[in-house]
């Protein structure tokens, strides 16, 4: 376990550490800020490394095994509505528990945060059960992906712009850390429960998300 840790935090370090000396680079250059705020944002980066070393941890030994029972569970059911019922509720809550959700949702004063939350949440849980679907009907991929993208391209025409940019970074987040590590396991899943083929019919999920 202790190796495990370590290896998950040289990883949050690999991915922390370019982005922190680039604001360092830029404190001292371009945009100064005083030695007060500087240290907070180190300590602050210090501490992002450790958490999302410790998440991806438990990521890995509870929510990914945890994640592909269930898909397994659902992929094997005879009934296809429980199974869609069960895929949007997992949508929805996976969604609410989406830390970089919350943060978006604190950046828009315009929109209160729950509204952003519970709306992103319920299109996670509707795509989720798309794409379950797909995985067990066998739907091509790249023409669900096709006929989707044009439909919001399309929605975007009647969207007004204040809100154009908040949708798509929303759809941007719902396909973080938590989304991400539960429901490509759980699309894996179904897809060994099915028989099908985990490379070209498991993947996507997010994509569709």
């Amino acid at each position: 376990m202790r190796q495990k840790l370590k290896a998950k935090i040289s990883e949050s370090l690999s991915s922390v550490l370019p982005i922190t000396v680039i604001v360092l680079v830029l404190s001292f250059t371009l945009a100064p800020m005083p030695i007060g705020t500087l240290l907070l944002f180190l300590f602050g980066a210090a501490m992002l490394i450790v958490g999302m070393g410790f998440f991806s941890l438990g990521a890995d030994i509870s929510m990914m095994p945890m994640g592909e029972q269930v898909g397994r569970k659902l992929g094997s059911s005879k009934s296809l509505p429980f199974v869609m019922a069960i895929c949007f509720f997992i949508g929805v809550t996976v969604t609410i528990a989406e830390p970089d959700l919350s943060v978006l949702a604190r950046q828009v004063p315009a929109v209160p945060d729950m509204a952003i939350i519970l709306t992103v949440a319920a299109g996670v849980g509707i795509f989720l059960m798309l794409s379950m679907l797909r995985t067990r009907l066998g739907w091509s991929l790249s023409r669900t992906l096709i006929i989707l993208y044009i439909l919001v391209f399309i929605l975007s025409i009647f969207v007004p712009n204040e809100f154009l940019a908040v949708a798509f970074d929303a759809g941007g987040v719902a396909s973080g850390p938590m989304t991400a590590t539960f429901l490509l396991p759980l699309a894996q899943g179904a897809c060994a429960a099915v028989g099908g083929n985990i490379v070209t019919d498991a993947f996507g999920v997010v994509a569709m998300v």
